[in-house]
C-alpha cells in the first residue's frame, strides 16, 4: 500500500521475488450490473518483473516498509468466453483472503478482448455468476474497489 493513493498497487507475488506493479489508468466509473446491483468499473495496467529485475528495481522504488501487508490468498478462477469466442470474455476470480488473522472474501472480474466487447463481456459474466443467487441488499458500488483501495480500509 502506498499512502495517499488507491491507484497504484505493488506486490511480491506468491511468496517469490516476482514483483508486480498495477496502475489504474483513470478514475473508476459506476457500472450497473444486471443481477447483483452496481459496481465500480476500473481499468488497470500491469507490469511484472522477474527475480533478476526485482533485485535491482525494488531497492530503488523507495517504498515505505510500513505499507507492506502479508496476504494469504486462495482463489478460484474461471474464464467465461463472450459469445463463444476465444478472443473475448471475462475472467472471474472468487478469493478467500487472510490478512492479520481476519478473513475476507472477494469477487473480481477481468474482461479481455476488443474494446467494444469489454463491458458486455463483464456484464454477461456477472449475470451468469449471480443469476439465481440471493444477495441480501445487493452489492452496491460502495463495496466495490480495487485491491489497493480495499487494503487501505483495513
Amino acid at each position: 500500500m502506498l499512502p495517499g493513493t488507491d491507484a497504484l498497487g505493488v506486490k511480491i507475488r506468491g511468496g517469490t521475488t516476482n514483483l508486480e506493479i498495477k496502475l489504474r489508468a483513470g478514475p473508476a466509473e459506476a457500472l450497473i450490473l444486471p443481477v447483483a446491483g452496481s459496481g465500480q468499473l476500473e481499468e488497470w495496467q500491469r507490469w511484472s518483473f522477474s527475480r533478476p529485475a526485482v533485485s535491482r528495481l525494488l531497492p530503488r522504488l523507495g517504498l515505505p516498509k510500513a505499507g507492506w501487508r502479508a496476504v494469504r490468498k486462495q482463489r478460484r478462477l474461471v474464464t467465461m468466453p463472450h459469445h463463444d469466442r476465444d478472443d473475448a470474455g471475462c475472467r472471474v476470480e472468487i478469493t478467500a483472503l487472510e490478512i492479520e488473522a481476519d478473513h475476507w472474501s472477494t469477487v473480481g472480474f477481468e474482461s479481455f478482448g476488443p474494446e467494444p466487447d469489454l463491458v458486455p463481456a463483464l456484464r454477461a459474466a456477472a449475470e451468469r455468476l449471480f443469476d439465481g443467487l440471493e444477495v441480501p441488499g445487493g452489492l452496491g458500488a460502495e463495496l466495490s474497489s480495487g485491491y489497493p483501495g480495499w487494503l487501505a480500509t483495513l
